[in-house]
C-alpha cells in the first residue's frame, strides 16, 4: 500500500470512530429522554360501559324550586331617571331609585344593597351620580325627602367608567356590617346645589353640545338585595 492510500485508511478509520462516538451520544440521550417521559406522565383513555334508557320525569313543573325569601323586597318607585341638559351640562331630577323594605325581617339580621350598571352608557364625556340611602320616615313609602337631609356619610359616588360599575350599601353612617332587619330604606338621588357639576358628587357632561337629544345611551341599572353572611 503507497503511503497515500495508507494516510487515506487512516483517516477513514477516524471518521468511522467520530460518527459511532456521535451515535452512541445521540443514543444515551434518547434513552434518558424516554425514560424521563416515561416515568413523568401516565395517560388515561375511556371506553363506553353499560348504557340504558332515561328514568322518566314524573315531577310537576316547578316542583322543588326555591323562591328567594327576599324575592319582592326591593322595588324601583321611579323606573326611568329623567335626564336635564343645557349645553354640554346635565343633571338628573331627584328621585327614589330603590326600595328595600325589611320590615318583615327579623331585627336581628343584616342585609346590603348593590346597584349595578346593566349597560354602557354613549356619548358621555363625564358621568358619575351620587347615590344616597335613607331609613325611611315612617310614613310607609318612600319620598325625596327622606333622602334630601341624608349624611354625607350615607352618600356613594357611582362612577360609570366601566360596564360593570357598583356601589354597595352595606350600612348606615359608615358602617359596614349591614342594613339592620325591620327597617324600610331609600335608594335615590336628589337633586342638589351643583346641578350635575360637582367633580366630587354627581357630575355629567356629554362629548357634544349638538341639540340633539338623547346625548347617546343613558345608562341602566339594576339593584339587588342580600343577606350579610
Amino acid at each position: 500500500m503507497t503511503l497515500y492510500g495508507a494516510r487515506m485508511e487512516r483517516g477513514r478509520r477516524r471518521r468511522f470512530r467520530r460518527r459511532l462516538a456521535g451515535f452512541a451520544t445521540v443514543l444515551l440521550l434518547g434513552l434518558s429522554l424516554g425514560t424521563i417521559y416515561a416515568t413523568g406522565f401516565a395517560t388515561t383513555g375511556g371506553e363506553t360501559g353499560t348504557t340504558g334508557n332515561a328514568s322518566p320525569i314524573n315531577d310537576a313543573p316547578g316542583d322543588k324550586l326555591d323562591t328567594s325569601g327576599l324575592n319582592g323586597l326591593i322595588t324601583n318607585p321611579t323606573p326611568d331617571l329623567t335626564w336635564n341638559w343645557s349645553g354640554r351640562n346635565g343633571s338628573v331630577n331627584s328621585a327614589v331609585m330603590y326600595e328595600a323594605n325589611l320590615t318583615g325581617e327579623p331585627g336581628g339580621n343584616n342585609y346590603f344593597v348593590g346597584v349595578y350598571l346593566t349597560n354602557s352608557p354613549v356619548g358621555f364625556s363625564d358621568l358619575q351620580l351620587q347615590v344616597r340611602i335613607a331609613a325611611e320616615g315612617g310614613d310607609n313609602a318612600c319620598t325625596i325627602s327622606d333622602l334630601t337631609d341624608t349624611a354625607t356619610s350615607n352618600y356613594r359616588v357611582f362612577v360609570m367608567d366601566t360596564n360593570d360599575a357598583q356601589v354597595t350599601f352595606s350600612g348606615m353612617g359608615g358602617a359596614t356590617t349591614g342594613l339592620p332587619g325591620s327597617e324600610r330604606y331609600c335608594i335615590g338621588v336628589v337633586d342638589y346645589t351643583g346641578a350635575g357639576k360637582d367633580p366630587a358628587g354627581t357630575f355629567i357632561r356629554r362629548i357634544s353640545s349638538s341639540t340633539d337629544f338623547p346625548p347617546g345611551i343613558y345608562p341602566t341599572f339594576v339593584a339587588a338585595l342580600n343577606r350579610m353572611p
